[in-house]
């Protein structure tokens, strides 16, 4: 029998991966819904197109009579192109749309855990928590991606600070979290745990 942590009783071992996908896929849905940016590294950056630059250079006169010249650095102001800027906006609606399925499996997740009470609740779970081991490996490829290719340098372009390298954690968590709930996952629904 286990013991009651805080004096709170303990899931049985099935639902400790629900519980852990509801935990870490809450985060990761807030992130695509509220900063769709900070996952890919095109929408992180400030753009690629057409830049001005301007330097200024200011002379003044002291009360001495000599005069002193200042020269400030380059400016560039980066706008992207009206094609760029759309496809910037489609890649964040396409992001928000995934946190949106996200946050729905995290509801459905919710509802199964602490309000579902139909017969069968077991069974259900273990199928679903199948399900969704599936989906485990599709992040757990992507952060496999991103740990072993990094951003390539354009022909004649600085690289890109990549920012989503750093989004909860970045691909080496994300990797570990994903192999690790995807795995529990998995071995509920084939019934090993």
């Amino acid at each position: 029998m286990m013991m009651p942590i805080l004096g709170l009783p303990l899931p049985p071992p099935s639902h400790i991966p629900l519980l852990l996908h509801l935990l870490i896929e809450t985060f990761a849905s807030l992130s695509f819904l509220l900063h769709p940016e900070s996952q890919l590294p095109l929408l992180s950056s400030s753009g690629s197109s057409s830049a001005t630059t301007t330097n200024t250079t200011t002379t003044t006169t002291t009360p001495s009579g000599s005069k002193s010249t200042t020269t400030t650095t380059p400016t560039a102001k980066i706008t992207p192109t009206p094609k760029e800027a759309t496809e910037a906006t489609e890649a964040r609606l396409i992001l928000s749309n995934f946190g949106g399925l996200l946050l729905s499996v995290n509801l459905v997740v919710f509802y199964l855990l602490f309000l579902f009470t139909g017969p069968g609740k077991e069974e259900v779970i273990w199928g679903v928590t199948g399900c969704l081991g599936v989906y485990h490996a599709f992040p757990l490829w992507r952060a496999w991606r991103r740990m072993n290719l990094p951003l390539e340098e354009e022909e004649g372009k600085e690289k890109v600070d990549d920012k989503t390298q750093k989004t909860l954690g970045g691909p080496v968590v994300h990797f570990f979290v994903h192999a690790f709930v995807g795995g529990l996952m998995g071995a509920v629904g084939f019934g090993l745990l």
